[in-house]
């Protein structure tokens, strides 16, 4: 008789492939519920496999506590799993922690608060929170060279994307295709969000300093709240649905903004929801040539950065190094912007 093998096993830390075709003169095929079937050859003892020199299958009684001791690894890899991911959030909370002070020093030696609420009338404001300077590594292995950055200066950012509400009360109208009082604006071009601040600055200037689009490193920073990871929580995908609306959960829409987890510093929506307008032109090689300090992007172009993914886009394309660009006219159902406002030197 001849038997066609092609099967294959796979066990915690190996896996066994048996793709050996026919039978050849002085084998023999052998069977059993622990293993897929492997062949013999019929003059040796059946304790080895003849191909891979593994012991041959166990005794019924030592195949149920294999199975149990499988079973415990199982359990403990789950365990160790929780306990990593409940590392990281503690991870979390110490940077948070330890940028507490640094906010508050911060404030403190320059005279203005570490949060700002931008009153823009009828009782709807704009929450901004301050980011000291610092340094941290901009760039990944997709978005390249990573490479040092250094901003000098602190900064307030938006804690929220601007929402319909707050665009309304600056703009008198609402472009918006999700309308809700409570989404992040959006189909808006970079040129609408440019009129916006300049009708803000008018309406709401302060002695803190001028509104704008943040540049693509003050965004980067501020999306990273000191991570080094693909994103602002860790490495894990899994992980964003918990911090971002983008294709997995979204649902094709955009959503009322601060409805997931914030970063360590604060911020919400940095990954998903909309994508957000910067202030920089945009250049793919512009990491190989750009200052180490304060860098605020090309100083001409034809197409401006866009940041931080949105409800259509995949997890890679909601990491915090994502670099997007668009025409300053375009304007779609995806874009929108966060707000900044640098201190006066």
């Amino acid at each position: 008789h001849k038997y066609s093998l092609n099967s294959s096993t796979v066990a915690v830390g190996e896996f066994f492939v048996d793709g050996c075709g026919d039978l050849r003169s002085g084998q023999t095929r052998v069977t059993d519920s622990a293993y897929s079937p492997r062949i013999l050859p019929k003059k040796l003892a059946t304790q080895l496999d003849g191909y891979n020199s593994r012991q041959a299958p166990l005794p019924a009684a030592t195949r149920t506590l294999s199975r149990g001791y499988n079973s415990y690894m199982k359990r403990l890899a789950t365990a160790i799993t929780l306990g990593l991911l409940s590392a990281t959030s503690s991870i979390a909370q110490v940077i948070e922690k330890a940028a507490g002070p640094k906010r508050e020093i911060t404030a403190a030696s320059v005279g203005v608060p570490e949060k700002l609420a931008v009153d823009l009338g009828g009782g709807v404001k704009i929450d901004m929170i301050m980011v000291s300077a610092g340094e941290f590594t901009m760039g990944d292995n997709e978005s390249k060279p990573s490479h040092t950055v250094k901003l000098t200066r602190p900064f307030y950012l938006g804690q929220f994307e601007v929402t319909q509400e707050q665009w309304e009360a600056v703009m008198g109208n609402n472009p918006s295709r999700f309308t809700n009082p409570s989404n992040p604006v959006e189909r808006v071009s970079w040129n609408d969000c440019q009129e916006f601040i300049a009708k803000l600055n008018a309406k709401a200037g302060t002695k803190e300093g001028k509104y704008s689009l943040p540049t693509e490193a003050q965004w980067e920073y501020a999306c990273r709240a000191g991570s080094e990871n693909k994103f602002c929580f860790g490495g894990d995908k899994p992980g964003l649905l918990d911090y971002g609306w983008h294709v997995k959960n979204s649902e094709s829409a955009a959503h009322p903004v601060g409805g997931k987890k914030p970063n360590a510093w604060g911020f919400y929506d940095m990954h998903g929801n909309v994508a957000e307008w910067c202030h920089d032109w945009y250049q793919p090689d512009y990491y190989e040539k750009s200052p180490t300090e304060d860098p605020e992007g090309p100083a001409v172009g034809t197409v401006r950065v866009v940041r931080g993914g949105f409800w259509g886009a995949s997890a890679w394309r909601s990491r915090s190094a994502y670099r997007d660009h668009n025409s300053p006219k375009r304007y779609g159902r995806h874009l929108g912007l966060r707000l900044c406002l640098v201190q006066p030197e």
